[in-house]
């Protein structure tokens, strides 16, 4: 965690508070009346007017120094989040000034960190513990004796639990806003993508003064515009407005959103919880006169909130300790890389069977997608070649392109849109002379995570999800409908064989792989869904060649994971000649944990997994790959330690169950930026590809049995 993303949002606390308390002066300047009447800005319009002058000062910025706009997906999520903080929440918060004051304001603020915390204990499935539950009751009783404190609440007209009630709905609203906002800034440099959230929350803004306006009696367009822009016509309000804005664009907002990319949510949702620190000096300093109350609730409410993030294992002072149990000699060695040295996103690397490695990513270019690959001989890496170039693709940190090559020929898979909705995607085939849909089905609904096996004989086996059961005989939606797992073998120039469905309910959004086993049937893994909404890893097995082969799903082991989202964490399966070996993660129990099965592959051909064991270090991530060692043992990698302190790690399970020592791959920020980190084994040991955000572009670490 750095000390910079933590000054960062230390600044941004304060400037927040300082941006609070002259916007409450801008209202009171232009007088209770003229907010009533319409003569001069009430919140909505005021912040309208704010949002309107940051974008000025983003744009500036952007023009010296930003960055090529986000992916679409990416764009909406910022635009989103933009809306939703930027304008709703602001704006119900400026509000509230008139009602309880600046000081309560910002302390029913903190509410949003414990709001957070049970939107995901109910949305989401996460444990929640006793202390955490205390801290929120500290958070409660803070919070309670500031809108209590009768020297704050003696001004006429004031009516502190309606501001309060205010407060909480535009809280609640900043908590999602900081999900949204903290995941899609993932790989966005913070003035591009500050700047396209302060649009949406423009936009917003402009919906928000319009829907006030037309509940005023005798409106006009006119009369609207002039109201919209009240805070021009006065220069001791315009003032006042200016400076916050001018806090917001350049020694706020930038701030912000370099903490909020940076730091984890929990993190960084604490350290912007400290404004009510700032605004009771500030606020003393502007006028202001507080009682014990409120002193003494703001600091409970800010301790409160600590204990809560603490108790959710975001230490912002104390270093994260990992450690592992495993002997004390290193039985693994990896060094770092050079890459084809191009940009792009997502890499995935892929064997060609022999002893050829490839390296595929996307890239922008001329406002296409390409699929890119790049091919390592000899030591270097040739200059890539576009696999597949094209508009309206679907590019996500988890649901990637791949490729499988074989002596005759590749194949590439990559997402083209088949709609207008989000995840109204498909998977694209492409060959040297031709492409085709994966797939027969091309309703506007999901269709990704796709595996494609290599198999003896020039074959491949592709594994998809796919969602055509969630729509009824109309096209509608279906409620009752679930997304499915679907297989299909196909040739390298493109002939399809005939579509299987292996499950008809699984896991929407996790990755799905697969494998061929010595006696040619093919092991596939996936994350299941049942009516419960326990989500498990299922596996089947069968001969492609074969019509009717493939076994019912089996539960590789009852881990228990009830989540009613998926968690976007599939399986890994790799064949060691005569035994199978699984990796995955769960959560069940409310414990994270990385695990691995092995089964014999029995001269019958029956499968029996063990007893899984555990790999990580006690704050995994998730995000497994495996691969063969040449030594015959398994090398798993995972991402490990809490978000905002991750890390690549690896570690080999040996023939006989043993473990080796968990090797520290790279040092990443530990969010959807990150990717996920893909492996291919080699002569020497494995190659792995993993994104870097700060360089957006492929990186690559080489593997080895330790000298």
């Amino acid at each position: 965690m750095s000390a910079l993303a933590i000054g960062a949002a230390l600044v941004a606390a304060l400037t927040w508070g300082l941006s609070a308390l002259l916007m409450d002066r801008a209202f009171r300047s232009a007088g209770p009346a003229t907010q009533v009447h319409g003569q001069g800005p009430g919140p909505a319009s005021a912040n309208f007017l704010r949002n309107a002058f940051n974008l000025v000062g983003f744009g500036l910025l952007w023009l010296l120094g930003g960055g090529g706009l986000p992916s679409d997906e990416v764009l909406r999520a910022l635009l989103i989040s933009g809306v939703l903080g930027f304008a709703l929440g602001d704006v119900l918060f400026f509000a509230s000034f008139r009602w309880c004051g600046v000081q309560t304001a910002a302390m029913v603020g903190l509410l949003s960190v414990p709001i957070s915390v049970l939107l995901s204990w109910f949305w989401l499935g996460e444990s929640l513990q006793p202390r955490t539950l205390w801290s929120m009751a500290v958070v409660l009783l803070g919070v309670a004796l500031v809108v209590t404190d009768s020297s704050s609440n003696s001004e006429p007209g004031r009516r502190p639990w309606l501001g309060v009630a205010i407060c909480v709905t535009s809280a609640t609203i900043w908590a999602g806003a900081v999900v949204l906002g903290h995941d899609a800034l993932a790989g966005v440099d913070v003035i591009t993508g500050g700047g396209v959230r302060v649009i949406g929350g423009l936009l917003g803004a402009l919906v928000l003064a319009a829907l006030v306006g037309l509940a005023r009696p005798r409106t006009s367009p006119r009369r609207e515009v002039v109201h919209l822009t009240a805070g021009l016509h006065c220069l001791p309000v315009l003032r006042l407005l200016l400076i916050p804005s001018l806090c917001a664009s350049l020694l706020n907002q930038i701030p912000y959103n370099l903490a909020l990319r940076d730091l984890p949510g929990g993190v960084a949702a604490l350290l912007f919880a400290t404004t009510p620190l700032f605004t009771l000096p500030m606020g003393y300093f502007f006028g202001e006169r507080f009682g014990m109350r409120m002193i003494l609730g703001t600091v409970l409410g800010l301790a409160g909130v600590a204990g809560v993030v603490l108790e959710a294992g975001q230490d912002p002072s104390a270093p994260v300790e990992i450690t592992f149990q495993v002997p004390a000699s290193a039985d693994l060695q990896v060094r770092a890389l050079e890459g084809p040295g191009h940009e792009g996103r997502w890499p995935r690397l892929v064997s060609d069977g022999s002893g050829g490695v490839h390296l595929i990513w996307t890239q922008k270019s001329k406002g296409a997608d390409q699929l890119l690959r790049s091919v390592l001989a000899d030591g270097e890496w040739s200059e890539p070649d576009a696999l597949a170039t094209g508009e309206s693709w679907f590019v996500n940190w988890a649901d990637f392109p791949t490729l499988a090559v074989g002596a005759d020929g590749r194949v590439a898979a990559w997402l083209q849109m088949l709609g207008t909705g989000t995840y109204s995607y498909g998977v694209r085939l492409g060959w040297e002379g031709g492409s085709t849909w994966l797939h027969s089905d091309t309703s506007p609904v999901e269709h990704g995570f796709v595996t494609l096996t290599p198999l003896d004989g020039g074959q491949v086996f592709g594994v998809w999800l796919d969602a055509r059961y969630t729509l009824d005989d109309e096209g509608d939606l279906d409620p009752t409908g679930a997304m499915s797992l679907f297989a299909r073998s196909l040739s390298l120039d493109g002939e399809l064989g005939p579509e299987l469905c292996l499950d008809e309910r699984v896991c929407e959004c996790c990755q799905t792989d697969a494998v061929q086993l010595d006696d040619g049937r093919v092991l596939v893994v996936w994350r299941d869904r049942s009516e419960e909404e326990i989500r498990d890893i299922s596996w089947c097995i069968g001969d492609p060649r074969k019509a009717g082969s493939f076994s019912e799903p089996k539960s590789l082991h009852e881990d228990g994971w009830h989540i009613p989202g998926c968690p976007v964490n599939g399986p890994s399966v790799t064949s060691l000649g005569k035994r199978a070996s699984v990796a995955w993660f769960s959560a069940g129990g409310g414990e994270s944990r990385v695990l691995v099965s092995s089964s014999p592959v029995d001269s019958d051909g029956s499968l029996q997994f063990a007893e899984p064991v555990r790999l990580d270090g006690g704050h995994p991530l998730g995000r497994v790959d495996t691969c063969p060692m040449p030594d015959g043992s398994l090398l798993v990698t995972w991402l490990e330690g809490p978000e905002g302190r991750g890390r690549w790690c690896a570690r080999r399970v040996l023939p006989g169950g043993s473990l080796g020592t968990t090797l520290e791959l790279a040092e990443v920020a530990g969010n959807r930026g990150d990717g996920f980190l893909r492996l291919v084994a080699t002569e020497r040991g494995a190659l792995g590809a993993y994104q870097d955000a700060e360089a957006n572009a492929p990186a690559l670490v080489e593997i080895t049995l330790a000298d």
